[in-house]
Formats: structure tokens, C-alpha cells, sequence
């Protein structure tokens, strides 16, 4: 509607002719906006938030924002819808623009951890463990451990790894961090003992023996056994030492204890026997004789032989006393003396 203005009074020179005119209010635009965000899944939602944009003359409306996800919804993403609530009932001013936002759920970490072990050579592997962490929602997300050693494998080191079970197909929610152990498998303890021998001075050496204790896996493991001694070998003792016989390469599985045997050379026995002799009264004793049994290895053992009876000797009956003659080789011997006996008529 015209509204004249006439400060100095002109108008009553005129006639007026008024025509209204008219003003168009169009709607005001008005933007609703939902944030993106984002959450692990298994996690609770976050606060839902957004912004207005447009509202004009003080005028307040209120929004509210909802989402389809929840804790246990899978990993993707899920609109964030606004809702308007207009309890002054200014949206008729406005031209409204809703625009959705989006939650993303993202993959949460789940960490498996796999306990290391640790063996003897030929053993059965133990009873291999770990444990698993991050699993949300009760999700039925277990682990089978296993490794390749088995009892014959070789001393050294093997992986111990986690296979996941997942019945349900939830491990796509998840970004797996696998953590292998590791079984060690060590040396078994294997024990080789020969045993204690004893001879003669002078014979040949026995067979020697022994034991072998904690073969595995019937390892072709076997032993000789050997001494340094001989036939010609003085009265004493002597190690028998075990030597391991290994054509498959196997004693690097083990941790070897090898104790030695005993041979124990013990002196021979050695006899002495003076012979028998006569002579008549008044005569020199004649030249005593005997017989040495016993000797071994040709060894120079010599003996004399001696009466207490000489010349003067009445008519009677005297031993006649064999002794050996000194010689180192006589600590070989046990020494048997036997008298002979002169006869004096």
C-alpha cells in the first residue's frame, strides 16, 4: 500500500489515484545435516550429531538423529538419518533439505597370541595353548594351534601357528594380528656305559660290552667298546671307553653322557716246583732243577733253587727251596713256591 508524502501541503492540486502493489514471501532454505562418523564394531554407537543451517529470526526447531546399526552390527556403513521436531511450527517458512550422514563400522583388532613350548627329542609334542583377545559380542571365535615337528623331528626350532575357528562368519568384523610361538625341540639325554672287565696278565682281552640308554624313535644308534691293554699289558687297571656308531647322523639329536668301563689285568699264576734229588753222604749237593708253569708272553722268568743241606749233611731227608730270580716281570705273577726234597743216604 502508497503512502503519499506532501511537506508542503501540495496535494489538494491534485487528484490521486492510489493502486496497491503486492510483496511475495517465498520459503527460506533450511539445511538438516548429519555428521559422518565412524566406530570399531563392537563398539557402542557414539553420539549422533549434526547441524542446522538457515534458521532465521531467532527461530528454534530441534533435530534428532537415529541410525539401523547397533553394537552388533557387521562392519559397513549405516545411514545417520535426521529427524525435525518443529514445536513452534516455524517449518513453514522453510524449504527443508534432510541430508543423512554416515556411521562407519570399521574392522576391530583381535590379536591372537600363541604360547611357546618346549621338548625333548622324541617326545610327543605337549598340548600347544594361546589365547585370543578382542573378540566382541561373545562372538564364537575360537583357535586350533598346531605345528609340523612331530616326534622324529630333528632338534631345532618350529613354528607354532593358530588356525581361527569361526562357525558364524564373523571374522570379517575383525583385523587379525597373528602372533606364531615357537616349540623347541632339545636334545634327549642319552647315556653310554661299559662295563667293567677283568683278566688275566697275559690272556687276550674279553669281549667287551656295555649299555645304551634313551634311544628314541629306534634310532640306529649302536656303541664298540675298546681298551688300550693287551696281552702284554702289566698288572693294573685300564679304561674301557665306549665309541658311538651313528650311520644315520642321528647323535645330533641327543646330549651324549659316556662314561668309561674298567678293565682290571690281574697278576697270572705262576708255579714254582723244585724237583726231587739224592745224593749220598759226604758228596756235594747235586745241581737242583725244577719246573716253572705259567709263564705268559715268553716272558725271561728264571729260578734258582737251593738246599740247607751241604756235604757234611748227615744221611736224612732237606727241602730243596725254589725262588724266582729278580725280574720287573714278576709283579705280573702270583707266585706259587713249592719245595722239592733231597733225599741224603
Amino acid at each position: 500500500m502508497p503512502a503519499l508524502v506532501d511537506p508542503a501541503n501540495k496535494l489538494g492540486n491534485y487528484t490521486v489515484t492510489s493502486s496497491n502493489g503486492t510483496l511475495t514471501l517465498t520459503a527460506a532454505p533450511l539445511t538438516v545435516a548429519a555428521d559422518n562418523l565412524s566406530r570399531l564394531y563392537g563398539d557402542p554407537n557414539p553420539t549422533l550429531t549434526g547441524t542446522t543451517t538457515g534458521l532465521k529470526n531467532g527461530e528454534t526447531i530441534s533435530v534428532t538423529y537415529s541410525t539401523t546399526a547397533t553394537q552388533t552390527s557387521a562392519v559397513g556403513t549405516y545411514p545417520i538419518a535426521p529427524a525435525v521436531i518443529d514445536p513452534n511450527n516455524v517449518l513453514g517458512n522453510y524449504s527443508l533439505t534432510v541430508v543423512n550422514g554416515t556411521l562407519t563400522v570399521n574392522p576391530a583388532p583381535l590379536t591372537v597370541a600363541v604360547t611357546s613350548f618346549s621338548r625333548l627329542y622324541g617326545d610327543p609334542n605337549p598340548v600347544f595353548t594361546g589365547s585370543i583377545t578382542g573378540i566382541k559380542n561373545g562372538d564364537n571365535i575360537t583357535a586350533a594351534f598346531a605345528t609340523s615337528a612331530d616326534p622324529t623331528s630333528n632338534v631345532g626350532s618350529y613354528p607354532i601357528l593358530a588356525a581361527l575357528i569361526d562357525p558364524d562368519g564373523k571374522l570379517g568384523n575383525y583385523t587379525v594380528t597373528n602372533n606364531p610361538g615357537t616349540l623347541l625341540v632339545n636334545p634327549a639325554p642319552l647315556n653310554v656305559v661299559a662295563a667293567d672287565a677283568s683278566r688275566l696278565y697275559g690272556d687276550p682281552n674279553p669281549a667287551f660290552t656295555g649299555a645304551i640308554t634313551g634311544i628314541k624313535n629306534g634310532d640306529n644308534i649302536t656303541a664298540t667298546y675298546a681298551g688300550a691293554a693287551d696281552p702284554t699289558s702289566a698288572v693294573g687297571t685300564y679304561p674301557i671307553v665306549p665309541t658311538l656308531v651313528d650311520p644315520a647322523n642321528k647323535l645330533g639329536n641327543y646330549t651324549v653322557t659316556s662314561t668309561n668301563g674298567t678293565l682290571t689285568v690281574n697278576p697270572a699264576p705262576l708255579t714254582i716246583q723244585a724237583n726231587d734229588a739224592t745224593k749220598n753222604a759226604g758228596d756235594p749237593n747235586p745241581a737242583f732243577t725244577g719246573v716253572i708253569t705259567g709263564i705268559k708272553n715268553n716272558d725271561n722268568i728264571t729260578a734258582s733253587y737251593s738246599s740247607p743241606a751241604d756235604a757234611t749233611s748227615p744221611a736224612g731227608t732237606y727241602p730243596i727251596i725254589p725262588s724266582a730270580d729278580p725280574n720287573p716281570l714278576l709283579s705280573n705273577y702270583s707266585i706259587t713256591l713249592i719245595n722239592g726234597t733231597l733225599t741224603v743216604q
